[in-house]
């Protein structure tokens, strides 16, 4: 996995509507940050709404920055900065483990989506030279037909791919930064099905797990590719 110490991971369920009540969020909170004391502070996700956010560090290389935000219609775990990939999974997991038993008896029927995200920090210099990359010559070629060569220093690209059905996507945009200039690619893994038959933190952690193995394929092969490290 391509880590330059900016990464940046997160994971979240969405309901098709505020399934969860005020006592359900409140159990959570007081499971995590009362009783298990995973997380600093606790609070009001913003202004004007009904989440809650439970955080933890300061998003330094001693104190990764952590984050569970629970609402009536969702629930997202977010990490960032520091935190190594292995220990995004362990402290996703062990969180997730923590509060499914809670959400015994919402039924999975009422889960809209779910999704898995990454977003990868790169430095201009961590490229490789694009005469080196022989696979997207012909892409190169094909771009300089239409685009100008001054207007080629700089770009922005996006890619969405979906199943037959729509059920399962992956999306793919990178972005640059223009004091940095690093490029920040985001991957999104999403589905909008869910097993029925299983229980809500069941289907989480199994579509997370899906997540992981797409995420980790686009650092295999594309990144990979197109990276010096």
């Amino acid at each position: 996995m391509f880590d330059f110490e900016n990464n940046t991971h997160q994971c979240g369920l969405t309901f098709k509507f505020d399934a969860l009540d005020g006592v359900t969020i409140q159990k959570i909170a007081t499971r995590l940050y009362v009783e298990q004391k995973k997380f600093e502070t606790v609070g009001r996700a913003g202004e004007g709404t009904d989440s809650v956010a439970l955080t933890v560090g300061e998003g330094k290389e001693t104190t990764p920055y952590r984050q569970i935000r629970v609402g009536p219609g969702e629930i997202v775990l977010w990490t960032g900065w520091y935190l190594a990939y292995d220990e995004w999974h362990k402290w996703r997991d062990s969180t997730l483990r923590e509060i499914t038993p809670l959400l015994t008896d919402i039924s999975s029927e009422f889960i809209l989506s779910i999704f898995s995200q990454a977003l990868v920090v790169i430095p201009a210099d961590q490229f490789k030279e694009p005469a080196d990359l022989i696979e997207l010559a012909p892409l190169q070629n094909w771009v300089r037909g239409f685009v100008p060569k001054e207007m080629l220093s700089a770009g922005s690209v996006y890619c969405s791919f979906v199943d037959e059905v729509g059920q399962r996507s992956l999306e793919l945009q990178t972005g640059t930064n223009p004091q940095t200039k690093a490029t920040n690619l985001t991957i999104q893994t999403r589905t909008n099905v869910a097993d029925p038959k299983i229980g809500i933190g069941q289907n989480f952690a199994t579509e997370c797990l899906r997540g992981d193995e797409l995420i980790e394929k686009v650092h295999t092969g594309l990144l990979a590719r197109i990276l010096k490290k």
